[in-house]
């Protein structure tokens, strides 16, 4: 618990310094960018990030999985070998996309104005994938320092770049295209400084082979998990319009900062989960975990639900003032992956991950289903209430799947208690107004139910936890 807690600060601290900095792409983009061209780089990003999934190959799990388990030159080659497989993967995607680069964007855009674009978001993928893994190892080696200096750079490049290129290129978004192509070159460069020191001269098939046992399996649940997150885009664009994407795209940028909690919980989970399983007090340890996250985790949501309009209003333009009343919602959205890594332990301690693919594959049927509905009659708030849905069911699923391959008895109750204020505040802010003076006082008594909990449940767990 102990390892856990430090590894949650320590990835936290950069990656909250990180989306601190992150955040101010959010005035740059309502200043450069209309809503539909914001659109357009949305959707860019997206297809960006498809390419990248085939090309990775969810490599990076089988590389978390099994890292810990080579030791002197047999660790160098194994990391030598999944950098080469990830390097041709990528290389092959990489090339797919640009070959067909015309029709893709002429089918999304019905324009070839954008292919530059494209072919600028694309061209990053193989840097991208390596820095993916780069990562794995900083967090793995428990490089801290090393760690946080990379993730400042990697945003520092990002924001230097972006509004470089936005002042000097007439396009704007080949401007952003160009410039986030930029940012990773730099930052892989950077990297490489650390990477050398563990790499080998050879390639093992058998080693490759056995991560893409482990992996394969959960390919198709990553494909699921990015049509559950993007696929809304498309049926804005189909059945809105290229500015409701961009719309719903800077709220998902204001909603990013649950994901800071979301990104150091994930970097800090595996190393802790696969050292922590040998325990004999593991399920124990485990169980008191989640009640841990719960109520920080939902005191964060809500507050972002109730101040949502003072986020837009200061840190955008008016343009984009209606993005507030999603951003309660794509909070909790994101917030509930946070607890579906938290229980999901089974198909991982098993060595069962199909499983994971199998919960993902129902939570993409009901979240097209959803999608159909929901944005027809009630445009982008449908569009959350879908998002919402679809990652409720899939923690749900994950949760029981989990529990049936290795049990372990967590308060239902309870996570229901804490998570009812959380689900009622940002569903009501999407759809009601509420004065400054109320959103005060809903705030405070929120924030009194949250803490007090929360110190209780410290109280509870000070067997476990050793400070």
């Amino acid at each position: 618990m102990k390892d856990l807690l430090k590894n949650f600060f320590s990835f936290g601290l950069a990656t909250t310094i990180e989306k601190l900095l992150l955040f101010l792409f959010i005035p740059i983009y309502s200043k450069y960018l209309l809503q539909a061209e914001l659109g357009v780089v949305d959707l860019l990003q997206v297809l960006a990030e498809g390419g990248t999934i085939l090309a990775l190959l969810q490599i990076e799990s089988s590389f978390q999985r099994y890292y810990l388990d080579f030791k002197g030159r047999l660790k160098n080659i194994f990391i030598s070998s999944t950098f080469i497989f990830v390097g041709i993967s990528s290389i092959l995607i990489t090339i797919l996309l640009m070959v067909f680069s015309k029709e893709l964007c002429f089918l999304l855009f019905k324009d070839y104005k954008y292919v530059e674009a494209f072919n600028w978001s694309v061209a990053k993928i193989p840097l991208s994938n390596f820095s993916v893994l780069i990562f794995v190892m900083l967090r793995f080696e428990n490089k801290t320092k090393l760690f946080f200096f990379y993730v400042l750079f990697r945003a520092l490049s990002l924001l230097i770049c972006t509004y470089a290129f936005l002042n000097f290129m007439e396009d704007s978004v080949i401007a952003i295209s160009s410039s986030q192509f930029a940012s990773v070159v730099l930052t892989f460069i950077g990297a490489l400084f650390f990477l050398k020191n563990y790499l080998a001269k050879g390639f093992s098939l058998r080693i490759i082979k056995r991560s893409l046992n482990f992996s394969l399996p959960m390919v198709p649940a990553r494909i699921g998990s990015f049509t559950v997150t993007y696929a809304n885009r498309f049926f804005l664009v189909s059945l809105l319009s290229l500015s409701a994407i961009g719309i719903y795209s800077l709220s998902l940028k204001f909603a990013s900062s649950v994901q800071i909690v979301y990104t150091a919980f994930i970097m800090a989970w595996p190393p802790f989960l696969f050292s922590t399983v040998k325990k004999e007090n593991s399920k124990d340890i485990f169980k008191s975990i989640l009640p841990l996250i719960a109520c920080p985790v939902f005191l964060i949501v809500c507050g972002i639900s109730i101040f949502s309009a003072e986020l837009v209003k200061y840190f955008s333009t008016p343009t984009y003032s209606e993005s507030s009343k999603y951003i309660g919602g794509l909070s909790l959205f994101f917030c509930l992956l946070i607890f579906k890594e938290a229980v999901d332990i089974g198909p991982k301690i098993k060595n069962k991950t199909q499983y994971i693919t199998y919960s993902f594959f129902v939570s993409v049927i009901i979240n097209v289903i959803s999608l159909l509905v929901f944005t027809r009659y009630l445009g982008i708030q449908g569009v959350v209430l879908s998002m919402i849905l679809t990652n409720t069911v899939l923690l749900i699923m994950s949760w029981v799947i989990s529990n049936r391959l290795f049990y372990i008895s967590f308060n239902v109750f309870q996570f229901i208690l804490y998570a009812f204020p959380a689900y009622f505040i940002s569903i009501f802010f999407m759809f009601y107004s509420v004065g400054l003076t109320v959103r005060f006082l809903i705030l405070v008594i929120i924030s009194a139910f949250y803490i007090y909990n929360f110190l209780e449940n410290i109280k509870q767990s000070k067997n476990l936890i050793k400070v």
